[in-house]
């Protein structure tokens, strides 16, 4: 069995959850502004039973309600002219298509709309009707919608659409890309008509008899996923008798150009328990930094993990897991990176709070060609989070020096990559799944200036430690050829610090400037440490101490072997430097200058250009996605003490006993949030329900933060009584003004919610459940490179892990217990497109002759045969020709 037919296959295991939650969606608070139609009693319409595809939850699924449908095919623009047309039909599935868009014009024969409807089905594929006008395409006319599909859904094609014989295989999509096209934020009240005009049309295709499957496509031109956000899925899915929608994605433009956006978009609407499927893959740099074909049909594909579960047998045990890459790598200048979960039954074991328990640990190692080996970089399980933990490892010239490398290790001939697991104290007792994936080796840029200043536009974040209380007077004035850093010593010695540096303190580095040593300091000391968001982690020394008093000297550190390790090991954001030992009398008000202050990287830059996005998007799918308690007491000195629940993608908050007046969360793993940057236009968003029960509690609701330093802690949302809504969803939306002196640059100390129920002596009930829908961060993010994957692990086609080695009691066979792991389902794809019907999208063609299956253009090639693409995607996962299933 393939991995991704076992991807399937475990899918269909997974329960159905509840849908409790869609009687409390606003569908019925906003009243819809559109005219109901009145539906005809002698149209056409489908029989009561026709077969149709249905949803369930994320998955399509086969008339048999047993078996998982992913429509990937072709776009074809089949309205611009039906009759010349109408033989790529037959010429689309030659390039093993499985499924075909077909857009409709108002213009569109009926007569050719049935012949490409009988000549899909002879070809085994299924179908996704929409209809193209310029009316609707990126167009919000309410008016022009009820018109159009009056006109056409339920006027000239509705004979057609309705007949029995083609219910199993068609979708519908009410119309293209329709809808406000500049909203592209979830908070706001912009999509109020897309939603009411939205929900009509589902209830008038009802009404109308049909029950297949409704493809809602999101305005913006297709691509404002933002649209669904806030529960709106799971509004229209309130809307909808049949519950059979699923939600459409064109990925064109630049909200889908990196695979981290194109997840983001996907779980917006999976998160609400709804299928998506991307309506138009685009790519190909039609559109300037637009979507990349391989990373839409990439993610499209799914995502297969590989779970080991091993049979302890006591601590001590230790077992090395080794991974091939499909050829010898050449980790010079790389960046190799990949993602471990650890059962939460590791992370939270009893023998952890023993003095001096050693916490079972991890380290990453490789294998060269002569089987010679060289560990990374380890650590201990208990400082994991839970869930999926990313780790990247920058590497340069050389190999690091956080780990091992044995003699003769040749790093340009690696053959494998490997974790070994060290239980370390851990009782056999203690045991439970550890998964792997997206071992990933990417091109790095190699040496690479990862911080410069000139000083010319002040004194770019340097500051006193304060170590001590010793300081200097900081200033910028003019140097020998720029502006310089002007460095007055107050005391005997000083030291200054830059916090929040994208400088990697594992690999090699070198430190340059011009230093200018006032004549009257003649004896000095200077050395460099790491800094972190409290101005000091200390670690590693070394400098200079041949700087020549009373002229400019160039100056140049790079940290030896030890001392970067010590820096490694220090925690450290920053960099810092000590002046010291200043003899008796030195201290003239003369000052120390620097200019042309510049770090060098051996392993490349880490700094990127920013871009507004997503930096935090709660998941509550299965879990409270690192949610938990604080354990704070209330006024009372009653301890917060919540039931947390996941239900149907929302976090169900309660209180575990009566009486209780506070109830506090904190987000646990904030570490894993590696994009959080609370400067420039961050915005947080809080989709919450309160219960009507809490209305008259004096309920106040907060979001708070707690930075770096511990010297600020910050509540962005205060909301108290009638402030907030009860008894329906509400979105919350601040853009927090942090003040000054909070640490914007380092990680939050906390990050967490607190809710008060003060009035009287009452509480909180055990039966108040608050929910969260979603938590969203966005501001400023790294714009993500262009990666250029030199080597990876692929565990969603095979399974390749071999044990390398154990130690211990543990054999071979009980460390090698191993299984797939689900992480993402896969969905269905449309490329656009066969072949354009203007000029302007003729970038998009997949052939050059659209009656000739054989003339596929480069971008043809690409989406017909690149890795999850129309042929592997068609042996794989099309379970039988419509036709025939719909003949039996």
């Amino acid at each position: 069995m393939t991995l991704l037919a076992s991807l399937i296959g475990a899918s269909l295991l997974v329960g159905c959850g509840g849908g409790d939650m869609l009687s409390r969606s606003d569908s019925e608070t906003h009243k819809l502004t559109p005219e109901v139609v009145v539906e005809d009693p002698l149209a056409a319409r489908p029989s009561e039973n026709a077969p149709v595809l249905r949803t369930n939850e994320t998955k399509i699924m086969w008339t048999d309600g047993e078996r998982h449908v992913l429509p990937v095919g072709i776009e074809l623009d089949y309205g611009a002219d039906s009759t010349e047309r109408f033989g790529a039909v037959s010429e689309i599935a030659k390039v093993s298509a499985g499924a075909i868009r077909l857009v409709l014009t108002p213009e569109t024969p009926v007569a050719n709309l049935e012949a490409a409807l009988n000549r899909a089905a002879t070809e085994g594929l299924f179908i996704n009707l929409t209809l193209n006008d310029p009316a609707l395409y990126c167009k919000d006319s309410g008016a022009e919608l009820l018109r159009l599909t009056k006109e056409t859904w339920f006027g000239k094609f509705r004979p057609i659409i309705a007949q029995d014989q083609y219910q199993s295989m068609l979708m519908i999509s009410i119309a293209r890309g329709w809808g406000p096209k500049e909203v592209f934020d979830p908070t706001s009240s912009g999509y109020r008509e897309y939603m009411d005009y939205t929900k009509t049309l589902i209830r008038d295709f009802r009404k109308a008899g049909f029950k297949l499957p409704l493809v809602v496509e999101a305005p913006g031109c297709g691509e404002d996923f933002n649209a669904f956000d806030a529960n709106r899925v799971r509004e229209l899915l309130a809307a909808d008798t049949e519950k059979n929608l699923i939600f459409g994605l064109a990925a064109k433009g630049k909200t889908y150009n990196t695979s981290t956006k194109i997840s983001n978009a996907v779980n917006v609407i999976r998160a609400q328990r709804a299928p998506v499927i991307i309506t138009e893959v685009g790519g190909s740099d039609v559109v300037e930094k637009g979507a990349k074909v391989e990373q839409v049909l990439d993610g499209a594909f799914g995502d297969v993990a590989l779970s080991v579960n091993p049979q302890w047998q006591g601590p001590g045990d230790k077992i090395a897991y080794l991974f091939p890459f499909a050829a010898t790598q050449n980790l010079q200048n790389t960046q190799l990176s990949f993602d471990i979960s650890f059962d939460d039954a590791y992370l939270n074991a009893d023998y952890l709070a023993m003095e001096g328990a050693v916490s079972m640990g991890y380290q990453l190692y490789l294998r060269d060609v002569n089987d010679n080996y060289a560990s990374i970089k380890g650590d201990e399980v208990k400082n994991a989070s839970s869930g999926w933990n990313s780790i990247t490892y920058k590497i340069g010239a050389s190999m690091p020096t956080a780990g091992f490398v044995s003699d003769g290790f040749d790093m340009t001939q690696v053959v494998a990559v490997g974790v070994e697991i060290a239980a370390q104290d851990k009782p056999s007792s203690v045991a439970g799944p550890i998964k792997f994936d997206n071992f990933k080796l990417i091109e790095g840029t190699g040496p690479a200036v990862v911080y410069a200043s000139d000083f010319s536009a002040g004194v770019d974040g340097w500051k006193n430690s304060q170590w001590q209380g010793k300081t200097a007077s900081i200033d910028v004035v003019d140097g020998e050829a720029t502006k310089a850093l002007s460095l007055v010593p107050q005391d005997d010695q000083f030291e200054i610090t830059r916090t929040g540096l994208v400088v990697d303190l594992t690999q090699p580095f070198t430190m340059t400037a011009r230093i200018y040593i006032p004549a009257s300091i003649t004896n000095f000391g200077m050395g460099i440490f790491a800094a972190n968001s409290t101005n000091w982690a200390g670690g590693g020394w070394g400098g200079a101490w041949n700087l020549i008093p009373g002229q400019w000297n160039d100056y140049s550190f790079t940290p030896d072997e030890a001392t970067l390790a010590s820096f490694a090991a220090s925690g450290g954001n920053g960099l810092g430097i000590q002046f010291s030992q200043f003899a008796a009398g030195q201290i003239k008000g003369d000052a120390i200058l620097i200019e042309n202050l510049q770090i060098v990287s051996a392993a490349g830059s880490g700094a990127t250009e920013t871009e507004f996005g997503v930096q935090y998007r709660s998941d509550f799918s299965s879990s409270a996605d690192g949610w938990g308690n604080t354990a704070w007491p209330d006024d009372n000195g009653v301890p917060s003490s919540p039931v947390l629940t996941p239900s149907n993608g929302e976090l169900v908050v309660a209180s575990s006993k009566d009486g209780a007046e506070r109830i506090s969360l904190q987000k646990n793993n904030l570490t894993s949030l590696d994009s959080l940057n609370l400067g420039e236009g961050f915005k947080v968003t809080v989709n919450v329900f309160i219960p009507e029960s809490l209305r008259n509690t004096e309920f106040n609701f907060q979001m708070f933060f707690q930075d770096a330093n511990w010297s600020h802690h910050n509540s962005p949302i205060d909301m108290t009584g009638d402030e907030l809504t009860y008894g329906e969803w509400m979105a919350i939306s601040v853009e927090p003004e942090f003040p000054e002196g909070f640490d914007m640059t380092g990680t939050p100390k906390f990050v967490g919610i607190d809710m008060f129920a003060r009035k009287g002596a009452g509480g909180f009930k055990t039966t108040d459940e608050v929910i969260i829908g979603s938590i969203l961060f966005e501001g400023q993010v790294p714009v993500e490179p262009e990666e250029v994957v030199l080597g990876a692990v692929d565990f969603n086609r095979s399974q390749d892990v071999m044990v390398d080695f154990v130690v211990g009691a543990i054999t071979e066979a009980q460390a090698l217990i191993v299984a797939p792991e689900v992480v993402s389902d896969p969905f269905g794809w449309f490329a656009s497109t066969w072949f354009a019907a203007s000029p302007e999208d003729a970038a998009y063609d997949l052939v050059t002759d659209l009656k000739d299956a054989s003339t596929l253009t480069e971008r043809g090639e690409l989406i017909t045969n690149t890795p999850g693409g129309l042929a592997e995607m068609r042996s794989l996962l099309v379970p039988e020709k419509p036709a025939d299933a719909a003949a039996k």
